[in-house]
């Protein structure tokens, strides 16, 4: 007996259209391969588990087109993903994936998208925000301090300093890393000294000595 099952299976290697049902997903790229046979360029992103996205002729173009021709700038940019039901393969609606929003580019961007030999109909794609990147330990600590600098009074200080989420914060940082936590103690101290003035017993015109109603010089 031939058991039909494997043979009308997606392939579970890459991303499927059917994998999007009708949700639209973001896919970050991490790299680019070039393949032999009909799929020849393979987009590698984050979260994919190794199955990338083998985009069609269609969209290869489109990625050409917003772009350019080197596969190693895409490294690190995004595309938004989609099933269009509407595209067809040897004459029937099989659905396939398109993009419908891209990072780097500064606003929408049409294009003629060969739908087959004789047909073109233009197609858009939208700007995505750029990924973000994630920040480094050392970063997350300087933009901490840079904030400390930032506030005004020792109320301003102690509202920030006893953010839930900081808090939690500081504790993992002391447990992964102290000498980072050692930094953010330090500089928590330095900014309550400065917010709390000069002390009392350092300036001359508060001196309770029994001479604080005369004059310098004995004047009468």
């Amino acid at each position: 007996m031939i058991d039909m099952t494997r043979h009308i299976e997606a392939k579970s290697d890459q991303l499927n259209a059917d994998d999007l049902g009708p949700a639209r997903r973001i896919i970050e790229i991490t790299r680019v391969t070039e393949n032999e046979g009909d799929q020849p360029i393979s987009i590698y992103y984050k979260g994919g588990e190794g199955r990338p996205w083998k985009p069609s002729k269609g969209m290869r173009r489109c990625l050409t087109f917003i772009w350019g021709t080197n596969a190693e700038d895409y490294v690190g940019r995004a595309v938004e993903v989609y099933n269009d039901p509407s595209v067809t393969w040897g004459g029937a609606e099989v659905g396939g994936i398109r993009v419908s929003r891209a990072s780097h580019i500064s606003e929408p961007i049409t294009f003629p998208l060969p739908i087959s030999r004789t047909k073109r109909i233009p197609f858009t794609v939208h700007p995505l925000p750029a990924p973000q990147r994630k920040r480094t330990p050392e970063e997350m600590v300087d933009a901490y301090i840079g904030a400390l600098a930032d506030l005004k009074s020792l109320d301003d200080l102690l509202e920030y300093q006893t953010d839930e989420r900081r808090l939690k914060w500081i504790e993992q940082l002391k447990e992964a890393r102290p000498e980072l936590h050692g930094r953010v103690v330090e500089a928590q101290s330095k900014r309550a000294a400065e917010l709390s003035g000069p002390s009392d017993g350092g300036d001359p015109a508060k001196n309770d000595g029994e001479d604080d109603d005369q004059f310098p010089g004995g004047a009468e």
